[in-house]
């Protein structure tokens, strides 16, 4: 849900700007702009590493407490998943995260087997996990503050005033600059345009930076998150969480809390004209606009497990099951849907739909899939995708029709 309200405004822009601000909006368009940067942008993805960390624990544990192999049907599981992102990276928008996963899973594999290891088997539990994820999540960020405290202990009022005219005089970040213009000048013609082919090249001559992009982003990010994620589920604080209504009343109210103030101050320090202007101030909005993205996602997930333990949300919440069991089929459709709405070989709407117009799209684009995951999954027992992956993974077709009883 959250990422599709996200990734819409870049199939009608382009994604060489995916971190900035598109200051042409004003009005409404401004506003429910401004909303998803901050309440939005950063925080699904983030939301769905660690339920992909929990799915992990999941199967691993089912796995070890039934006897079943694990390493070689996990192994064939995330190359499918990688095989169906570039797939849809190449073929249909190169905004994919899936490979990104599977990379990260396969790395999160790896991980788990080396802690299995004589030498670190003292250290293969939960907790410990935990606090590793903890940690990796947060050396950036020490990294980024020490810097900081360096800067301001050591350079004066003076000093800071001639570096920022060295950087007002730095002809490089002009170049950097320039050279984005150019990228995202070359993707928005060929996003307009009606050559097929041409899209599909330029994609492909994306993949080598697109895979370095993927490694750090896995080592930054995504593993600290599967840790935590795992830790949630081998701890059994999410499956008992009726027991733990203190841990997540409070991770929900100081994430929700924390992580607004550190978003929507993150976001105005990004978008003031004067961070185009210093590279200090540009970089403390990133800090802390990322900072908040990682405490409102963990307020979010508070909220929804608090939401569970009453009935009238539960109830309410349990609408979206068959729409989260169809995910990876709803995440490629939407993608399919909004390439035939925007790009030139298809409809063609690139850059003419408004900012709040696309909110539009989006609610009725998850209203159709809310309704027809339902529909399918009375007469089917996975998602199409779903069910393909499932197959290639245990390599023999998987049963798909739900067997009608007798009675």
């Amino acid at each position: 849900l959250g990422i599709v309200f996200m990734n819409i405004e870049f199939f009608n822009r382009s994604s060489t700007d995916i971190r900035t601000f598109d200051i042409s909006l004003t009005g409404i368009d401004h506003a429910v702009g401004w909303f998803i940067r901050a309440f939005v942008e950063g925080k699904f993805y983030k939301l769905f590493a660690l339920l992909f960390g929990m799915g992990f624990a999941v199967m691993l544990l089912r796995a070890k407490e039934k006897g079943r192999p694990f390493t070689a049907w996990f192994v064939r599981r995330m190359l499918v998943l990688m095989a169906i992102g570039l797939v849809h990276q190449v073929f249909i928008w190169d905004g994919d995260i899936l490979h990104d996963y599977a990379f990260a899973g396969l790395v999160m594999l790896g991980w788990v087997l080396l802690f299995e290891t004589r030498s670190l088997r003292r250290f293969n539990t939960p907790t410990a996990f935990l606090k590793i994820g903890i940690v990796m999540l947060m050396l950036p960020l020490a990294v980024m503050t020490y810097g900081g405290m360096k800067i301001g202990m050591q350079t004066n009022h003076d000093a800071m005033q001639q570096q920022w005219q060295q950087e007002l005089a730095d002809d490089s970040a002009e170049d950097v600059k320039s050279e984005a213009v150019a990228r995202a000048e070359r993707e928005v013609a060929l996003m307009t345009g009606d050559n097929y082919g041409d899209v599909v090249r330029y994609r492909i001559e994306g993949l080598p930076a697109e895979a370095r992009k993927t490694v750090f982003f896995t080592a930054v990010l995504l593993i600290p998150i599967f840790l935590i994620g795992y830790w949630f589920v081998a701890s059994g604080v999410l499956q008992n969480h009726e027991q733990h209504r203190r841990f997540y009343n409070s991770m929900t109210i100081l994430g929700l809390v924390f992580g607004v103030m550190l978003s929507v101050s993150g976001l105005l320090l990004l978008q003031h004209p004067a961070s185009e202007l210093s590279l200090t101030l540009a970089r403390m909005g990133f800090w802390t606009f990322n900072l908040g993205q990682l405490v409102l996602a963990a307020g979010y997930f508070g909220l929804i497990v608090v939401l569970m333990n009453y009935a009238f949300s539960q109830r309410l919440l349990n609408l979206l099951a068959p729409f989260g069991r169809m995910a990876l089929t709803n995440y490629i459709m939407q993608s399919v849907v909004l390439v035939l709405i925007f790009h030139g070989y298809a409809a063609g709407y690139f850059g003419q739909v408004s900012r709040a117009s696309q909110m539009w799209i989006v609610l009725a684009i998850v209203g159709v899939q809310i309704l027809l995951s339902a529909w399918w999954l009375k007469r089917f027992r996975f998602g199409p995708l779903e069910w393909f992956w499932r197959s290639a993974t245990y390599l023999s077709w998987q049963t798909l029709r739900v067997e009608k009883s007798n009675g």
